[in-house]
C-alpha cells in the first residue's frame, strides 16, 4: 500500500480527518477516491505494515544467525520458514530483491534453498541480461574461469527432485559432499547429476569457499544422474 505524496506530506491533524472531503489516494496499486478520515486510516494501517515487514526481516536475521552458529536441520528450516515470511509480505515484483537483501551473506545451505523459490525469477532476469557475468569477475573468479577448458563436466550433489538447479561445481567431491548431507544436513533421496556443456553457458564462478562453483545459464541440458550411497 502506498499514499500518493498529497497524503504522505501531510500530518494526521484534526482537518486531515475531516469525514466530508474526498481525495484521491493510491491503495492495494490502484488510485481511489476517500475522505481524509479514511485516507488517515490507510496511512496508519501502512505504517503498521512497515513496522511487521521490519519485524519479520530482524526475525529472518536472527534465525539465519542461529543457523550459521548451529548447523543443523532444525536450524535451517526455521531460517528458510523466516525468509519465506519475509518474502510473503511483500508483492510479486519486489519479493526476489527482499530474499537477496537477507541472504546476500548467508551460508549456502540458506542462500540456495531461500533463492531456490524464487527460480523463475531469477532465470527470467538471467536470461534478460544475455550476457554472463565475465566483464565483472575478480581476478581471482577470471583465473578460475580462465581455467576452464571448452566443455567444462559439472556435477551437482542434492535431492533427486533439485537436480535442474542452476548452482554446479566441477569438483565431483564437492558434490558428492553436497548429496552426503554438507554440513550437517540430511538430504532425502541423494543423487549426483553431471552433465557436459560449453564454457560459454556457464553465467558465474566462484571458489571463495573452495567449492569450485558455477552457475549455469537456465536452460535444457543433459543431465546423468547417479543415485548416491556414500556414506
Amino acid at each position: 500500500m502506498h499514499m500518493d505524496k498529497q497524503i504522505e506530506n501531510e500530518s494526521l491533524s484534526e482537518d486531515l480527518l475531516d469525514g466530508s472531503e474526498k481525495i484521491v489516494v493510491v491503495h492495494g496499486g490502484f488510485e481511489v477516491a476517500v475522505t481524509r478520515a479514511d485516507a488517515a486510516k490507510i496511512l496508519a494501517g501502512q505504517q503498521r505494515w512497515e513496522a511487521e515487514k521490519q519485524r519479520r526481516a530482524s526475525a529472518a536475521y536472527h534465525a539465519i544467525e542461529r543457523y550459521r552458529q548451529r548447523r543443523n536441520q532444525h536450524h535451517q528450516k526455521a531460517a528458510l520458514d523466516a525468509i519465506h515470511r519475509c518474502s510473503l509480505a511483500e508483492s510479486s515484483e519486489h519479493r526476489l530483491l527482499t530474499v537477496l537483501r537477507l541472504i546476500e551473506f548467508a551460508p549456502s545451505a540458506i542462500f540456495w534453498p531461500a533463492l531456490d523459490g524464487h527460480r523463475a525469477r531469477v532465470q527470467w532476469a538471467m536470461e534478460k541480461a544475455r550476457k554472463p557475468a565475465w566483464a565483472f569477475f575478480s581476478p581471482s573468479q577470471r583465473q578460475f574461469f580462465e581455467t576452464l577448458p571448452p566443455l567444462v563436466r559439472v556435477f551437482r550433489g542434492c535431492a533427486r527432485l533439485r537436480v535442474r538447479g542452476i548452482a554446479w561445481t566441477v569438483d565431483r567431491a564437492v558434490a558428492e559432499d553436497f548429496a552426503r548431507g554438507h554440513r550437517g544436513i540430511r538430504v532425502p533421496e541423494p543423487v549426483v547429476a553431471s552433465a557436459l556443456i560449453p564454457k560459454e553457458h556457464i553465467f558465474f564462478v566462484t571458489n571463495e569457499r573452495q567449492e569450485k562453483e558455477v552457475v549455469l545459464k537456465p536452460r535444457q541440458r543433459r543431465v546423468i544422474i547417479e543415485p548416491f550411497e556414500g556414506v
